[in-house]
């Protein structure tokens, strides 16, 4: 079980470039572009290595299409 899922508490963030998380001892690269479910932990050491890195992800949950800070619209859909 990853840290996400033990603890319940999940950030969407946006990658901008390659980030490598590490989860059950496996790592996980997300796609680019594309939200992803980060840990506050996962979020505070990209930011830490590159402020930049990630975008935040306004109304996640509200729906497939979301807008990242600078007005692009990502899929959250993994499908699409």
């Amino acid at each position: 079980m990853s840290k996400t899922q033990a603890t319940g508490k999940s950030i969407s963030r946006v990658p901008r470039c390659t980030v490598v998380i590490v989860r059950d001892g496996k790592q996980v690269v997300p796609e680019i572009g594309k939200a992803f479910e980060f840990t506050a932990q996962e979020v505070a050491d990209i930011e830490k290595s590159s402020v930049k890195a990630l975008y935040p992800v306004e109304g996640a949950s509200s729906g497939a299409l979301t807008s990242v800070a600078d007005g692009r619209s990502v899929s959250t859909d993994s499908e699409i």
